[in-house]
């Protein structure tokens, strides 16, 4: 978008907020995740993450949770 940036700190909040909605829908992960924060790929934002270097709240998916929670089974 070529639209300029507003003046203020809150109008900026939600001029970012809007576009990244409009962009990805309500939840962003994934690589659009990483893009949008400024990484240069999934791994790069484990690592910050790890390191607690992102400065925003990030959530795992129920979907990813329940994998993880579930017993591994052996063969």
């Amino acid at each position: 978008m070529n639209t300029p940036l507003p003046a203020t700190h809150t109008a900026l909040v939600e001029h970012l907020s809007r576009d990244l909605t409009d962009r990805h829908g309500p939840i962003l992960g994934g690589v659009a995740l990483a893009r949008a924060l400024g990484y240069g790929s999934l791994a790069a934002l484990r690592q910050a993450r790890r390191r607690r270097q992102v400065e925003v709240k990030l959530v795992e998916s129920r979907a990813k949770l329940s994998q993880a929670s579930r017993p591994k089974l052996s063969h």
